[in-house]
């Protein structure tokens, strides 16, 4: 199996970038819902702005090299969004884009190396506003097992090394993304769930009244020793939310 992205690979990265993009604008609400729990509640709006200009501006970028591109997402996006936000996401950005400089294939140890520098540039600017890392959560990006055989391979190296440089920050996901035009997604989701907690996800976007994943999610804490005596494992058992159901 070869780990070369090549000109497809960039063009990959860039429709995560987009993706990204979109998803910010379209959820404008909900996040600032989730924001105005927490905060000021103007985080989706602050978001939304940002990169509704990259979107504007998408088909105008220089893609003369994937850098240069990331580059220019990074000035726009960051020059709109307000708060402590825009210094983060442009740091993180200018980060991922030094990281690939003068490159105009990828492989798979490049996308990790620039999700790497994205959390160095990340952490170094949270730092800055006295932000710890336990109140952080990093999503390395699921893309879809049918279109990307490494996208687990590379979620989980993403994953050990932003542990191993930061042990304490959390580390999310949208799981279900792994299955996206799959069969019988449930199998594949689950199968994530189990191998991604292994590699140090702490987290997800899960449904939770699906028992089947739950019981993976408490049997997975077990076995990895984050459950002493597995008392998580019992309680939950005897609270009804895992196990067969009772008649």
């Amino acid at each position: 199996m070869s780990s070369t992205f090549s000109q497809a690979g960039v063009a990959r990265v860039e429709s995560v970038i987009k993706l990204i993009a979109q998803t910010c604008v379209d959820n404008e609400k909900y996040f600032s819902d989730l924001d105005a729990v927490v905060g000021d509640g103007d985080f989706g709006y602050s978001l939304a702005r940002g990169f509704e200009n990259v979107i504007a501006e998408w088909d105008e970028y220089d893609r003369s090299d994937l850098s240069t591109f990331i580059q220019k997402v990074a000035t726009t996006m960051s020059g709109r969004i307000g708060g402590s936000s825009g210094p983060i996401w442009g740091t993180a950005f200018l980060r991922a884009a030094i990281s690939v400089k003068d490159k105009n294939d990828i492989s798979q140890a490049d996308v990790v190396a620039m999700l790497r520098s994205a959390v160095e540039g990340i952490m170094k600017r949270a730092k800055e506003f006295n932000i710890a890392p336990s109140r952080l959560y990093i999503d390395p990006l699921v893309v879809t097992l049918s279109t990307d055989e490494t996208a687990f391979v590379t979620f989980a190296a993403c994953c050990r090394e932003i542990k191993k440089q930061y042990p304490d920050i959390h580390i999310t996901s949208g799981l279900s993304n792994i299955s996206f035009g799959l069969p019988a997604r449930k199998n594949i989701n689950q199968a994530f769930m189990v191998l991604a907690m292994s590699a140090g996800m702490d987290s997800a976007i899960v449904d939770p009244t699906n028992r089947d994943m739950l019981g993976m999610i408490y049997a997975t804490d077990a076995l990895l020793e984050n459950d002493e005596f597995c008392l998580e494992y019992i309680g939950a058992f005897r609270q009804g939310l895992i196990g067969p159901l009772k008649k």
